[in-house]
């Protein structure tokens, strides 16, 4: 399966890292709670792999990558993904005759050009496309992507002045989605859909970044610096229709414009004593948000262009009192800047009008966290942290139109604040060298700790939570790895109580188990099987409607998968 925003299919993809925590003092904007990168499986010059898997509701999926020596120190490596199918009925209760079983048709192709001229030299440079066509459930609603992008980088060793990266990237996105209104007919919920809009919306990712690097400079262990430049454009091409029979069209509006991010950043690590590891990091980063324009009927309307910075310190330390226990601390503050949609685009409907806000500033995160690490025997290890966090400057939708007053009027602004306090662990245990167990689970209470020029709703309130963030999470994992058996793995899944947007309805918790056993069966010929959702457990991702009539839409039933792997190293 593949990722339309990282361009990255699991076929492809080797490991993820995970950065818990504010990190906008490295990574810029958005990491307000952390990163998560994702490397591809480097190919060796020579090897090549193919894939094909199927399994419930006509699932269909099949990989193939090569790398191919070429002259001198250039190398070639190709890689194609196809998936279509899987797709199941979304509404569960509430489903009316227009209620369909969804479906996906997703493509990529992928190829890079490395070149190595010496041991202290590599590069490289790649190209990607990503496409994919879904229906939502319904007969008419639906969407469609197209992720185009070519990147190269370059990694220069200096010896004893340390090392040099560069890396430049274009990316461009065209999506399409047809936006649909259901009615009753006749007494019966669901009956009738009409399309009462359709959007195009292309946008522009390009940028290029520079970093330094030296282990033992300055009275540090190591030092890092780096600057980087980010632009981002596009448009919201809408034309809405009526929800009527004719089903004319009715309002064409356009908004758009650009943003650019530039940031410079420095990081070192220091170990004043032989037990104590202290990490610093700094951040600046200044954004531009230009060519603002909306345009409908009325007329043209173009937006003051704007210029905002933040500034993201972070500062940790580790100390490790015996070699089986240590602590870490760490306190930071980041940030996210506004997305082009929040600054310039104008929504409207039958209830209510968005207002775009071009003078949003930036939200910011400013959080503690502390935790310890113990692995009291080579066969066991136990993680924990726990955190605090305060948000202010939350964008958030408010009314402004007098009470009662239909359509009501809304505008985003930086009003809101919250605090969050959480924890989390992990507990890893190897009773046997096939045998792994683990288990980790964190919990997280984010409430609202002030409304500023919202009004109080009631879902919306002071000491209410924090929309979309579940309280509890845990997951539990056992492994057993053979040559008789291959690898199997148990996986449970569990997450608590949730809200939807605005906390309109609260999502009960759910748990689920998934499955899977993958073996050789011959020298370069793998199998595998799994099923997700062992129990076919009907659990709800969103709820809508009123509480005596709900829509609820469900999770990914049970899903078998079964495929062959055949590969040369």
């Amino acid at each position: 399966q593949c990722d339309w925003s990282s361009d990255v299919c699991s076929s492809d993809l080797e490991r993820v890292e995970v950065f818990e925590g504010g990190a906008s003092s490295l990574y810029g904007n958005g990491a307000m709670g952390g990163v998560i990168s994702l490397f591809t499986r480097p190919a060796a010059p020579g090897s090549w792999r193919a894939a094909v898997d199927g399994g419930s509701r006509d699932m269909k999926h099949g990989f193939a990558s090569a790398a191919v020596p070429l002259a001198g120190p250039f190398s070639l490596a190709v890689s194609g993904d196809y998936a279509d199918g899987g797709g199941y009925k979304l509404i569960g209760t509430g489903a009316g005759p227009v209620d369909t079983v969804s479906s996906s048709i997703r493509r990529s192709a992928n190829a890079r050009l490395d070149f190595a001229p010496s041991a202290l030299v590599t590069g490289w440079v790649s190209t990607s496309l990503f496409n994919d066509d879904r229906k939502l459930g319904t007969p008419l609603s639906r969407a469609r992507r197209t992720n185009g992008s070519a990147d190269a980088g370059v990694d220069i060793q200096l010896e004893n002045a340390g090392a040099v990266s560069a890396r430049a990237w274009d990316s461009e996105m065209r999506e399409d989605q047809w936006a649909t209104t259901l009615s009753t007919v006749s007494g019966v919920a669901r009956a009738l859909e009409r399309t009462t809009g359709w959007a195009h919306i292309p946008s522009y990712d390009r940028g290029l970044s520079v970093g330094w690097r030296k282990g033992k400079t300055f009275g540090f262990q190591s030092v890092s610096a780096g600057a980087d430049y980010r632009y981002y454009g596009g448009f919201y091409d809408e034309q809405l229709y009526a929800n009527t029979a004719a089903n004319g069209p009715t309002t064409h509006t356009t908004s758009g414009g650009n943003q650019t991010l530039s940031g410079l950043y420095v990081s070192g690590t220091l170990t004043p004593a032989a037990a104590l590891q202290v990490e610093l990091s700094a951040r600046v980063d200044q954004w531009n948000n230009n060519d603002g324009v909306y345009t409908d009927a009325a007329g043209t309307t173009h937006y003051q262009n704007a210029s905002r910075n933040a500034f993201s310190p972070r500062i940790g330390a580790k100390y490790r009192f015996t070699d089986a226990l240590a602590a870490h601390v760490a306190a930071y503050q980041a940030f996210r800047a506004p997305n082009l949609a929040e600054l310039y685009r104008k929504s409207q409907s039958s209830t209510a009008i968005s207002l775009p806000n071009p003078e949003l500033k930036p939200e910011f995160a400013t959080g503690t966290e502390l935790g310890l690490d113990w692995q009291p025997t080579h066969w066991a290890q136990v993680k924990g942290t726990i955190y605090a966090v305060d948000y202010r400057d939350f964008n958030t939708q408010v009314t402004i139109s007098a009470a009662g007053v239909t359509p009501s009027t809304r505008k985003r602004l930086n009003v809101q604040k919250a605090h969050g306090l959480g924890g989390e662990l992990y507990v890893a245990l190897r009773p046997r060298d096939a045998l792994t167990l683990s288990a980790s689970g964190n919990y997280i209470d984010n409430r609202i700790t002030d409304m500023g020029a919202a009004t109080p709703t009631a879902t919306l309130f002071k000491g209410a939570r924090v929309a979309r963030v579940p309280f509890s999470r845990a997951t539990v994992r056992a492994a057993y790895d053979s040559k008789a058996i291959g690898l199997l793995s148990l996986v449970g899944r569990y997450e608590g109580t949730n809200t939807t947007f605005g906390n309109s309805f609260t999502l009960p918790d759910f748990g689920v188990l998934d499955a899977s056993l993958s073996r050789g069966i011959i020298a370069g010929l793998d199998g595998f099987v799994s099923v997700e959702n062992v129990f076919d457990r009907a659990y709800t991702v969103s709820l809508a409607g009123t509480a005596t009539a709900p829509i609820i839409t469900v999770g990914l039933p049970r899903t078998l998968r079964i495929g062959l792997e055949v590969y040369r190293h």
